[in-house]
């Protein structure tokens, strides 16, 4: 009877991880160490060319366009990532912050969800106060797929990319970062 359970549990075990990660095919990736970051932050930050542009209707209702007079210019912080996600909830408050911050001063942060639902992705966001748009990855897949082209594959979340005033992708980390590292790295771009 013993091993029925656990056979059983293991099952039911395996189905809530399959549909929890259906949503998105990234997995969680693991919190980066804090030296690496800073290293990272500091070497050469490689192109890996041109954003795509990004037109869409954020979960406050509100439609944004990368390629709009108001964002022309802007350096972007582009964060893909999940509610579902800790590492990537965790990560929020800090791009919230840099939005306040540096917003006025030519930053704009933009968050690609990976979540199931629009009512998952919108109920966070706003319990989050998420200051920036953010908007389904389901709701721009032929984005998604020309920032796979640049990048490589989205495999793993959070996936934080930055973009300078050119509209060119010049940083990406992949995994849990401070605000700090990101902040050192706009700062080099505004």
């Amino acid at each position: 009877m013993k091993n029925k359970f656990k056979f059983f549990a293991l099952l039911m075990g395996l189905a809530l991880l399959f549909s929890v990660c259906s949503g998105c095919q990234a997995s969680v990736a693991e919190k980066a160490d804090p030296a690496e970051v800073k290293e990272i932050s500091q070497s050469g930050q490689g192109k890996y060319g041109k954003m795509p542009r990004i037109s869409a209707t954020s979960f406050d209702g509100k439609i944004f366009d990368t390629d709009s007079g108001a964002m022309k210019g802007k350096v972007f912080i582009i964060d893909i990532w999940a509610s579902w996600c800790p590492p990537c909830r965790e990560e929020i408050p800090g791009f919230i912050e840099l939005q306040k911050t540096y917003g006025p001063k030519g930053l704009q942060v933009i968050g690609i969800s990976c979540d199931r639902t629009d009512k998952d992705h919108s109920k966070y966001a706003k319990s989050a106060g998420i200051n920036y748009p953010s908007v389904m990855a389901d709701k721009i897949p032929d984005i998604m797929q020309q920032i796979e082209k640049q990048i490589g594959e989205v495999n793993a979340i959070p996936t934080t990319l930055v973009v300078d005033k050119k509209g060119n992708i010049v940083f990406m980390h992949t995994g849990y970062a401070p605000r700090e590292a990101f902040e050192e790295i706009i700062k080099k771009q505004l």
